[in-house]
């Protein structure tokens, strides 16, 4: 099995990527290194998580539920997240797990700080797509800590958290918060009567999209690589 690179912003879109083609329904949790090959080897005996084209192409045609198994590795706490994702149907899946809707805004999949959710397209109000930004709580707070730091006398902290907000993935659900709040600032600013002299770095490119399959290392040297950090320095 491929693990995701060590890359948020990858494995972000895999979910995204999976959930948009109909896996809504899922699980998750954490595992330590030690043990994710076990886990995966379970889910994949018992649910064929992960199956080959033709596997899958069968599996659909009985109406039976599909399985997408996503882990991401985090090395400094030596454990792999993982998410269960499952297509609509019957089967095993369904009845031994508890799943979760990610249509659910009580049940949306996370990865650390973002939330996955369904959003108006741009320049199209009926459709929806599927998209990360901040919990809503998360959000506003966010904001009103960039207005009060815009209202200083100097403009060096309000800058260094809008450069650090330029480091933030380039989904549209994101940028919309990021233009929000820089947006806020800015008013923010002029109306404490300091001078209009916010800087507003770029906004990061959307991400390119990816197809699910083939992208990623060998859980194999996943595992080994945290093996190998868990090990106590001589």
């Amino acid at each position: 099995m491929l693990v995701q690179t060590y890359d948020t912003i990858r494995t972000m879109q895999v979910l995204q990527l999976a959930v948009s083609r109909g896996f809504t329904r899922w699980t998750g949790g954490r595992v330590r290194y030690d043990r994710a090959e076990g886990l995966v080897a379970k889910f994949e005996e018992l649910y064929a998580a992960n199956p080959d084209r033709a596997q899958d192409m069968r599996l659909r045609r009985a109406g039976h539920a599909r399985s997408r198994l996503v882990l991401y590795p985090q090395d400094r706490e030596l454990h792999f997240s993982w998410w269960l994702l499952v297509s609509e149907g019957t089967g095993d899946v369904v009845r031994r797990e508890k799943l979760a809707d990610a249509t659910d805004r009580r049940q949306r999949i996370t990865l650390r700080e973002w939330e996955l959710l369904r959003m108006p397209k741009r320049q199209a109000k009926e459709s929806v797509a599927w998209t990360w930004r901040l919990p809503e709580k998360v959000f506003r707070d966010r904001l009103a800590h960039a207005c009060a730091v815009a209202t200083h006398d100097s403009p060096h902290q309000a800058q260094a958290l809008l450069a650090a907000m330029a480091q933030w993935p380039g989904f549209h659900g994101i940028s919309h918060q990021r233009r929000d709040i820089q947006e806020a600032m800015a008013a923010a600013r002029r109306a404490a009567g300091r001078p209009d002299d916010l800087e507003m770095p770029p906004h990061p490119p959307w991400p390119r999209l990816l197809e699910l399959r083939g992208h990623g290392v060998p859980l194999a040297i996943a595992v080994e690589r945290m093996r190998r950090m868990a090990e106590p320095a001589e």
